[in-house]
């Protein structure tokens, strides 16, 4: 596989024996760009072989978070069209950039807290388990920031479509207009 003497029928045939290292797999297969598009279904197989299983030690639980990771970025690749299956812990924290204090250097310490406080519980509740973040479940998420703060709302979508493009939200006339796809 280093090499680049295998094709990509046999590098799908290899992640589909071997979840473990499909991490790899993944990232060769990007490289060969739209002629491994076949090797999306596989790729998904994978990412849900990973799912981290409860009782992990930690360093278990963060090499398969990080593999999934790869998973993920190789189908963004291979598919940029698609929406993203969901949101890795690295995705998580570009998407949460807008709410720290150097990005909103204007909002007092103590309401910056009280936005924390606020939303970082029912977005931990949905990065369990396996620390990943659903689509439906981040639409909500934005819907609660826009409750509390309608411009923070806005900077999360923006800092949202950096990682995946063509998310979409339900039509709403305080988030920024984008063409509407089913997910």
């Amino acid at each position: 596989m280093a090499a680049g003497r295998l094709g990509v029928d046999e590098l799908v045939e290899g992640l589909t024996r071997h979840p473990g290292v499909s991490h790899g797999v993944a990232t060769k297969l990007a490289e060969y760009g739209p002629e491994a598009r076949a090797a999306l279904p596989a790729l998904h197989r994978a990412l849900e072989a990973l799912e981290p299983p409860e009782g992990n030690s930690p360093f278990d639980h963060s090499t398969a978070l990080e593999r999934r990771g790869h998973i993920i970025e190789a189908i963004r690749k291979l598919a940029p069209e698609q929406p993203s299956p969901l949101f890795s812990r690295r995705d998580v924290q570009i998407l949460l950039d807008p709410l720290s204090p150097r990005s909103t250097p204007g909002l007092s310490e103590p309401r910056m807290e009280a936005l924390q406080r606020s939303l970082t519980p029912a977005l931990l509740d949905w990065l369990k388990p396996g620390e990943k973040l659903l689509p439906d479940h981040l639409r909500q998420f934005l819907a609660a920031v826009g409750e509390v703060e309608p411009h923070f709302r806005d900077a999360l979508l923006t800092a949202t479509r950096k990682v995946d493009p063509d998310f979409a939200v339900p039509e709403d006339h305080a988030m920024p207009s984008k063409p509407q796809r089913a997910h």
